[in-house]
């Protein structure tokens, strides 16, 4: 049999197939360029033969037929071939041409606004304007649309953008760019499922009522991102009794936020989204923390069941917590918690401390692995005073294996082999194992804290030394 004797049916069938997996490459590289190959990989069925090319014409929301215009393509010439399909409008490179360089091309694309589906642009301030006074009236075909800016002062969206209307958007992003009337806009947006607000501009503060009032639509959003290059200041702004959370999200599943803890404290008192399962959250600089409302927040959540593994990891100017379930699955539950570094950077363990909930999935006394990876110059934790490694270690008291990255294990060896007597027990009262990476590091780990391992076994309690040869943190993150 060859591929010629196949039905149309088939044949669309591996076309379909085909497609997706270049659609797959498209996404997966189009965060930093646009692979065409991926994009149009149609271009190639359509010149194998006639028959071929009749199949994939005449199917084009089936193999979701595409075409692409970037700054460097004839548009008008590449429009007037192909047939009257779809158009994506991407270029991330625009903000590196000089003011010399004309923007015809995604202007003339741009111009079809029956047609758009997809935009990505990071335009220099010279277009700004330009692409504005383009895309004042509504996009009818708009499922997707992303705009970053590289500059300190970019152009405020006007409320008549997109004639304030967008019924067929899926996935917004806006990086950088200040947007006022974002919420007029989002009350037509309800098929909406992904949603990104980065780097949010001073001169657009939009405070955590208003921004929850923004989402009360969104029914089916599955992705928040919101990041502030900035620290909001809402002083003043909080209740003294925080109201029941009224803005449902029940399709929630991913929430990422850069900002203050008391911007966040507010914003979780509005909202609820009993599917949430990856919970980012790095904290500016801004000591000291308030995280209980937080921590009650996520108590409320349906898919997240209390954690059996939690990493720390500490880098220069900030120190990670990531809380995940053992089981490496799609619907796995993770919580990365990034706190700025301090004189008070223990600060984070607040999240667990004994005042909270007794469901909170924060609290430390639920692990059952603990992991403390280093990325910062190891002489700091030479000096390390012993009560600081003993405040970590302390609140994990149903940690059974313990994993050390080579920099950190003789300086946990040595203050462990101080503890003497019942001591000995308090701290880690029910660890079994030790793993540290690197075979003649564990040998010497294990020579170090051989006193601690001989006071466990008086009060029957052992714990052993293993070496890990993992090649890096992932392998004991994923577990």
């Amino acid at each position: 049999m060859t591929i010629g004797t196949l039905c149309d049916d088939e044949l669309l069938e591996i076309f379909s197939f085909y497609m997706a997996k270049a659609y797959e490459t498209y996404e997966a590289d189009r965060i930093s360029k646009v692979d065409s190959k991926g994009l149009e990989a149609w271009y190639t069925l359509v010149h194998v033969c006639q028959r071929w090319r009749i199949l994939v014409f005449g199917s084009p929301c089936r193999l979701n037929l595409l075409l692409l215009c970037t700054i460097n393509r004839p548009v008008k010439q590449m429009l007037d071939v192909w047939p009257t399909l779809p158009i994506v409008v991407h270029d991330r490179e625009l903000c590196f041409l000089p003011p010399t360089v004309k923007a015809k091309n995604i202007i003339a694309a741009l111009g079809h606004r029956d047609r758009v589906c997809e935009i990505t642009l990071c335009p220099p301030l010279f277009l700004f304007d330009s692409f504005i006074t383009m895309m004042q009236e509504p996009f009818t075909m708009l499922t997707r649309l992303e705009i970053v800016s590289l500059f300190q002062r970019a152009p405020v969206l006007p409320d008549s953008f997109l004639g304030g209307y967008a019924p067929l958007l899926r996935s917004l992003h806006l990086n950088n760019v200040p947007f006022p009337a974002l919420p007029k806009l989002l009350l037509s947006t309800n098929d909406l499922v992904d949603l990104c607000l980065i780097s949010l501009p001073y001169s657009w503060y939009i405070s955590p009522e208003a921004m929850a009032a923004c989402l009360s639509t969104l029914t089916r959003l599955k992705k928040f991102d919101l990041r502030f290059d900035y620290h909001p200041d809402i002083s003043g702004q909080l209740s003294s009794s925080p109201p029941t959370p009224h803005v449902n999200l029940p399709a929630l599943s991913h929430f990422e936020f850069h900002g203050t803890s008391e911007y966040m404290e507010e914003f979780v008192t509005q909202i609820n989204a009993p599917q949430l399962s990856y919970i980012r959250i790095l904290l500016l600089n801004q000591l000291p923390f308030d995280m209980s409302q937080v921590t009650q927040f996520i108590g409320r959540i349906e898919n997240f069941k209390v954690p059996h593994h939690a990493v720390v990891e500490f880098r220069l100017e900030y120190a990670d917590v990531n809380f995940s379930m053992f089981e490496d699955t799609p619907n796995r539950t993770t919580l990365l918690v990034r706190i700025p570094r301090t004189a008070l950077e223990w600060r984070f363990f607040s999240l667990a401390e004994p005042s909270g909930p007794s469901s909170s999935p924060f609290r430390l006394s639920c692990f059952e692995s603990l992991a403390i990876f280093d990325k910062t110059d190891m002489r700091y934790w030479e000096g390390l005073e012993k009560t600081r490694w003993l405040e970590l270690l302390r609140p994990f008291t149903t940690v059974k294996d313990l994993y050390l990255c080579e920099e950190l294990a003789l300086s946990v060896a040595r203050v462990l082999r101080g503890l003497t007597g019942e001591r000995a027990t308090e701290v880690l009262p029910v660890l079994q194992r030790i793993f540290v990476r690197g075979r003649q590091k564990s040998e010497a780990v294990a020579l170090a804290i051989e006193p601690f391992i001989t006071e466990r076994q008086l009060f029957g309690r052992p714990v052993a030394t293993h070496h890990w040869d993992t090649p890096g943190e992932d392998a004991v993150a994923n577990q």
